[in-house]
């Protein structure tokens, strides 16, 4: 079905995942983060989500945020699995560009550079917001009006679908974006997501390549490898991976990937393992639970 502005639907070739809108808020440069860990108390989980991140030209507030099978977005879309977990994410987000359409095609680009099997998602939103890369910039005669925030939110369910299936090899993630008739309400977001610790990852990753994008800084490590990595982790679940040969395996250096199991541990995806005995001198990291 075509979705109106009250969902946009979307799905990933590898696995469904659904997200919908909580509250939370992200800021470029100064971020301000708090972290939370699963399902097991509201308060813990908003503790291990980000709240807000900020740039020069955009702010993202995540209101709330949880991980359950939600059956209330079943009819949503029609991909939607009721025994399938799933991320409800609630975002409000004030942004502005001079050129919507022409800012959303810039920051595609980019993303698609970091995670180019976005270009293989099957986007059932209307076309004005399907996510696909123009082969050149949008005339004024040409481009579709589109509202910027809801395109935005609508390319942040995107990513987050494919860091979901990225990071956990399913092979379909569906999800959809929910925008309310009341503009003054936060946007909803459902991803399908089989864990709490993935959701998180997934959370911060996306809303950290999109501020800092459009900000115009650097991802400072926090780009592709970054992402390679979580799945690394993902993969040894329950054990531990060592940081010189994950390092190694993944043709890094020892030094940026130290950094980025640091930066995966701070928003609560790797958790530190200490062993009595550790000759190596190696820093040893696993999947947090929950």
């Amino acid at each position: 079905m075509l979705p109106t502005r009250e969902h946009l639907q979307q799905d990933n070739h590898r696995e469904e995942c659904r997200l919908s809108a909580s509250a939370m808020s992200f800021r470029a440069g100064g971020t301000s983060v708090v972290e939370v860990p699963p399902a097991i108390t509201w308060f813990r989980l908003m503790k291990l989500f980000p709240k807000r991140l900020e740039g020069r030209e955009i702010a993202i507030d995540v209101h709330a945020a949880n991980v359950g099978k939600y059956p209330e977005a079943l009819g949503l879309n029609p991909r939607f699995h009721p025994d399938v977990s799933r991320l409800k994410l609630q975002l409000s987000i004030e942004w502005d560009p001079e050129v919507p359409e022409e800012a959303i095609r810039r920051l595609l680009g980019s993303l698609i550079n970091l995670s180019p099997s976005l270009k293989n998602h099957i986007c059932r939103g209307p076309e004005e917001y399907q996510v696909q890369q123009p082969a050149a910039p949008l005339s004024e005669d040409k481009g579709a009006s589109v509202e910027p925030e809801l395109a935005l939110v609508h390319l942040i369910e995107h990513v987050m679908i494919d860091v979901v299936a990225f990071v956990t090899g399913s092979r379909t993630v569906s999800g959809v974006t929910g925008a309310p008739k009341d503009l003054s309400r936060p946007f909803d977001l459902f991803v399908d997501c089989p864990d709490t610790a993935v959701a998180r990852f997934a959370t911060h990753l996306t809303l950290h390549w999109i501020v800092t994008l459009l900000d115009g800084q650097s991802l400072d490590g926090t780009g592709e490898s970054t992402l390679h990595l979580a799945r690394h982790l993902y993969r040894h679940r329950p054990h531990a991976i060592n940081s010189f040969a994950a390092a190694k395996k993944m043709g890094k250096d020892p030094d940026s990937v130290k950094r980025a199991l640091d930066w995966l541990e701070e928003k609560g995806f790797a958790c530190r393992v200490n062993y009595h005995m550790n000759f190596s001198g190696a820093s040893y990291y696993r999947l947090c639970q929950g």
